[in-house]
């Protein structure tokens, strides 16, 4: 494909101009946090359909159409916005988006984005230092939660079970987390051939905080049950609350039962 980049530099620079007025005016509280009318009125309105399957968004339209889609849009900046999780974002994450767009870099492979490989590797470097883990240690960035979640119990599938990617899981393989734990966890170990009943409950305080005192009878009650439990989610922070479990209390308590390996 070859780029009209003449053209290119100024639709960019109209994209900048229109979203730096839409973050000012959020960040001023100006405009609804949130317009969200049916999803069919929503499409007729940006004529979806049509631009899709017709084309026609040029120079002389983009700019209108682009402030009829931020209209729409969830205003994360603005003071009156509470709902959920999702940051709003920074200047540099936004460069960065600007600068991925054009050059999409992969970091799966080295010789397909080596800039943005070495970018992934000192970030998980540094990460890795704030948490406060051994030299040797390694990780990956994910596109959210949760693929963080799934990617995360692959890796402890992984080490209690080496074998399972060739020959599949042995049907004893389960999963200990509590019943707020995020949707995406149950999933996950659907997803990982263990089937949603390996995922068993922990006890929980009136917060929905795991109770690590009885993390021991969670264990002893897996195993008794033929079980082979090979994680154990806790939360930092959980999604319905934002309370944090006990994570030294319970990260003692896998490191003292040698979790997983057994």
């Amino acid at each position: 494909m070859i780029w009209d980049v003449a053209e290119y530099e100024r639709l960019a620079h109209a994209a900048v101009a229109i979203l730096a007025r839409y973050v000012e005016q959020s960040q001023a509280g100006e405009g609804e946090v949130v317009s969200a009318p049916a999803p069919h009125e929503l499409a007729e309105e940006l004529e979806l359909r049509r631009l899709i399957r017709e084309g026609g968004l040029g120079e002389d339209t983009f700019a209108t159409w682009l402030a009829k889609v931020l209209a729409r849009t969830t205003r994360l900046h603005h003071p009156g916005e509470l709902a959920h999780q999702v940051a709003p974002p920074d200047i540099p994450s936004a460069l960065a988006d600007l600068v991925h767009g054009p050059t999409n870099q992969p970091m799966s492979v080295y010789e397909m984005g080596p800039a943005a490989n070495a970018m992934e590797a000192a970030v998980v470097e540094w990460m890795i230092e704030r948490v406060g883990w051994e030299a040797g240690a390694g990780g990956v960035l994910t596109h959210g939660g949760s693929l963080a979640n799934l990617t995360a119990l692959l890796a402890a599938r992984a080490k209690a079970s080496p074998d399972a990617w060739t020959d599949g899981v042995d049907g004893r393989l389960a999963v200990l987390a509590p019943e707020s734990a995020h949707y995406s966890v149950k999933r996950s170990v659907a997803m990982l051939g263990l089937g949603e009943r390996a995922l068993l409950p922990l006890d929980v305080d009136e917060y929905e905080r795991i109770v690590p005192q009885r993390l021991e009878a969670a264990l002893t009650a897996a195993k008794s049950a033929g079980m082979r439990p090979m994680a154990l989610v806790a939360a930092a922070c959980a999604t319905s609350t934002g309370l944090h479990d006990d994570l030294e209390a319970v990260g003692a308590f896998c490191v003292s039962t040698e979790f997983g390996s057994t």
